[in-house]
């Protein structure tokens, strides 16, 4: 995997737009922008160069990167609202704003998560032509009825990459709503294969909260390799 290094509070700049505060350290005016989604505000992030990157911050995971209800994945913790819609709406309203602050015209732009920020930046594809590409490291994809969606739904825009990953020991665990991760995961991998679109997948070593940060980095990189022609 690649080598993670860790942002450093001077080099971080913090825009705010659309009510919302963006971290984002900028490389290449004109290059790629990775927006990675689910980072709480002020949370310490990678950046490990040869591209942009804005860290998008999520305060509820259940209510903001869930694309419909469904029930709660663990006792005691939320039902998943289904506020996907919202939150991408609002991301989409403030990128123009953003990037005009930064001083950006990207060539690209990727959308990646880890967990149900991963399942969230697939599902953006499907609502949002501003994402070119998306990684996903151990991503929801387990998430009721999200495969039967991605069979029916065409994607917004033109996709030009995915990388997925899922870790070996995943199907191990003991929610039964979950154990079927890894299939759901090739299962994607191969429709979005069957529509022309480059596709990673790699199966990493341990279960889901096996070094979420390396995963989410590896995920990036390779979505970023699919197509060499990438300026």
């Amino acid at each position: 995997m690649p080598e993670l290094i860790r942002e450093t509070p001077e080099k971080r700049r913090r825009i705010s737009a659309g009510n919302t505060n963006f971290y984002a350290e900028i490389e290449d005016k004109n290059s790629l922008i990775v927006y990675r989604i689910g980072m709480e505000e002020g949370e310490p992030s990678f950046f490990p160069g040869g591209y942009n990157l804005v860290t998008v911050p999520c305060e509820n995971w259940e209510r903001d990167l869930s694309p419909w209800q469904a029930p709660r994945a663990f006792r005691g913790g939320e039902d998943f609202t289904g506020g996907a819609d919202d939150f991408l709406r609002r991301l989409c309203e403030a990128i123009p704003a953003l990037e005009a602050e930064l001083g950006v015209t990207p060539c690209e732009r990727m959308i990646a998560g880890y967990s149900l920020a991963g399942l969230f930046s697939l599902y953006a594809l499907y609502k949002t032509d501003l994402f070119s590409r998306a990684a996903s490291a151990s991503g929801s994809l387990w998430y009721d009825g999200f495969l039967a969606f991605a069979e029916k739904t065409p994607f917004a825009g033109e996709v030009r990459g995915i990388a997925l990953s899922v870790g070996d020991r995943e199907k191990e665990t003991k929610n039964p709503r979950m154990r079927s991760v890894e299939d759901d995961t090739r299962a994607y991998a191969a429709l979005c294969r069957t529509r022309g679109v480059a596709v990673d997948f790699t199966l990493n070593p341990g279960g889901h909260f096996s070094d979420p940060d390396r995963r989410l980095l590896s995920v990036i990189h390779a979505a970023l390799r699919l197509d060499l022609t990438l300026k």
